[in-house]
């Protein structure tokens, strides 16, 4: 008798691609072909790392030969450093020995974290639109997506009656990213404490990507959960270096958990990277606090608020589109449901036209269609020509109907 070939693992078969890598793929793929494209897909900041950073890790590795194996829980160093900035920055108590992973970027933490607390069968609950990494490694580690969805009627601010309607005794975690990715929304500090509270009182643990917390607009500052010392055994906060210090290469990341979640997340960690590359982790705790450093991290993000000022001008010229302003990260949901094409016709049709990329937003939920994500982790040039470019197709597209 002959035997039937196997296939992939079974584990894998509602994980999906990410829609942002599909559109990037196809930016490249017609730059190659000589085309123009401007890219509002990518959520990359356009800056270089810190000079001291970079010079502090090429001194590590090439004087000094830090090339061997760091600590699974990262180099001491760093997490001295890192709990400087958590305690400086967010309020949050980390003991670098106990309580501090460092991780090969925020998303092999998030990997990590749902992977060391969700069992199979288990509900986790996310505030849709969101970020694709969390719905599908939750579904790789067997649980179910429970979505609780952010209205741009509401902001997209989270309205807590429609999440407790969600919690079940199934349900294990929820999922938090604040600043939000793709709103841009930052979160109302007393809905964070509600949510804090629901965790404690139905023994459910938060997981906070926070990985944005640096980059906050008008004055604004987030609330970290973990601040708070009665909330602190169910809190997992996610972070890392990718987007405030413009490190998206280096995969430099960090997790903080009480240590009962450490050493489970450790394991996790253990056999799946092992350790960050130790001159990376050297070179940055050298520089992180350090003035000059600081200094190019908040230039950074005043940047970003004057380009989110001038993409809303440009934006406000164009007729049939709404959005609600953001205030943090860098990014955009654009409503262009008026223009009667879904929202892949609509990115589809714009990237091949008009060379502009950008995400269809029911990549990040398939209740989310009809809007598309910006990125504007780009220069003023290119929001200029992009929104010149995005204003022309709206208008082409109003003279088809």
């Amino acid at each position: 008798m002959e035997r039937q070939k196997r296939g992939p693992a079974h584990r894998l078969d509602n994980v999906k691609f990410s829609p942002v890598r599909r559109v990037l793929n196809l930016a490249n793929e017609l730059q190659s072909q000589g085309r123009d494209i401007v890219h509002f897909e990518i959520g990359e900041p356009d800056f270089d790392t810190p000079d001291l950073i970079v010079s502090n890790s090429v001194t590590a590795l090439r004087d000094e030969r830090k090339t061997h194996y760091a600590s699974n829980l990262g180099d001491i160093g760093l997490r001295n450093k890192i709990a400087e900035l958590l305690k400086k920055r967010n309020g949050v108590e980390a003991d670098p020995a106990k309580n501090i992973i460092v991780t090969v970027g925020a998303a092999e933490a998030v990997f990590a974290g749902i992977m060391a607390v969700v069992n199979e069968g288990d509900e986790v609950i996310i505030l849709t639109p969101a970020f694709m990494f969390y719905e599908n490694t939750i579904k790789m580690a067997g649980a179910e997506v429970v979505e609780v969805p952010l209205k741009p009627e509401n902001g997209y601010q989270i309205q807590i009656s429609e999440l407790k309607e969600k919690i079940t005794d199934r349900t294990r975690m929820i999922v938090l990213n604040n600043p939000h990715n793709p709103s841009g929304v930052v979160f109302r500090p007393e809905d964070l404490m509600e949510i804090g509270k629901l965790a404690v009182e139905n023994d459910i643990m938060i997981l906070s990507d926070e990985i944005y917390d640096q980059i906050v607009y008008d004055g604004r500052s987030c609330l970290s959960l973990a601040s708070v010392p009665e909330f602190r055994e169910h809190v997992i906060t996610i972070n890392g270096f990718s987007k405030a210090y413009a490190m998206t290469g280096w995969r430099l990341g960090y997790i903080v958990a009480d240590e009962k979640w450490i050493q489970a997340i450790l394991k996790v960690h253990q056999y799946t990277t092992t350790c960050v590359p130790t001159f990376i982790q050297i070179g940055t705790a050298r520089s992180m606090l350090e003035e000059s450093c600081l200094q190019q991290v908040e230039n950074m993000r005043a940047t970003f608020e004057k380009r989110r000022n001038l993409l809303y001008e440009k934006l406000d010229a164009i007729e049939g589109i709404r959005y609600v302003p953001s205030q943090g990260a860098f990014y955009t949901l654009i409503d262009i449901s008026k223009f009667g094409l879904s929202d892949g016709e609509f990115a589809e049709r714009l990237i091949r036209e008009k060379g502009v990329a950008v995400v269809p937003a029911s990549g990040f939920s398939e209740n989310f269609k009809g809007h598309i994500r910006i990125s504007y982790a780009t220069s003023e040039s290119q929001i200029s020509d992009g929104l010149e470019k995005l204003k022309e197709f709206c208008d082409e597209l109003r003279g088809e109907k």
